[in-house]
């Protein structure tokens, strides 16, 4: 089975990939989990070797590559290609923005494929409302405002500032704005 996982939202794809690799742990508790960083020294060669050679205490295996964007390779696109069915090895593939024409196969069926965009104006308000109420944080709409106006699209800020709160925090201690953030805002 084969998964791309691409966009600039760092936070919400390493949550998405937390709770892929937990799904597959639930269905075989022996699950072989690796993490494999494509744009560093000879990590084909490891990929290679851990897909290949069989565990002894479990059969499903689950690899999340890294940095795929560095390492264009024939080798890896056949890699992948081969693990497009194979119900035994789960590949997640992930990346900042999509791939070139080399990796254009898994824009297609049957490869799962999730976009994880920064997210602007109501999206982004209604991402910080969610995280908020995961946490048992109660937000008004000024302390809403001056999160999203103050962290933007930086979602790991935001979800640590949320962290703080439920901790105990207060909204006026952590989340307020200087005045100029609101006045920049109003000159574009």
């Amino acid at each position: 089975m084969l998964t791309h996982l691409y966009g600039a939202d760092s936070y919400r794809l390493a949550r998405r990939i937390k709770e892929l690799t937990e799904a597959e742990r639930e269905k075989d508790p022996a699950l072989a989990v690796e993490h494999f960083r494509m744009d560093e020294g000879d990590m084909l060669s490891l990929l290679v070797t851990f897909l290949e050679n069989q565990s002894l205490f479990g059969g499903r295996k689950l690899t999340v590559l890294y940095g795929v964007e560095e390492c264009e390779s024939d080798d890896l696109v056949a890699i992948l290609k081969a693990r497009r069915d194979d119900p035994a090895v789960t590949v997640i593939v992930t990346s900042e923005k999509k791939l070139g024409t080399a990796f254009s196969f898994l824009y297609r069926k049957p490869v799962t494929l999730e976009s994880f965009e920064l997210l602007k104006g109501a999206d982004l308000t209604a991402f910080i409302s969610s995280e908020a109420k995961e946490r048992d944080v109660k937000l008004d709409d000024a302390a809403l405002r001056n999160l999203a106006v103050a962290y933007g699209s930086d979602f790991w800020g935001i979800t640590r500032e949320l962290e703080k709160l439920s901790l105990g925090g207060t909204t006026e201690r952590h989340i307020a704005v200087p005045q100029f953030f609101a006045l920049i805002q109003t000159l574009k």
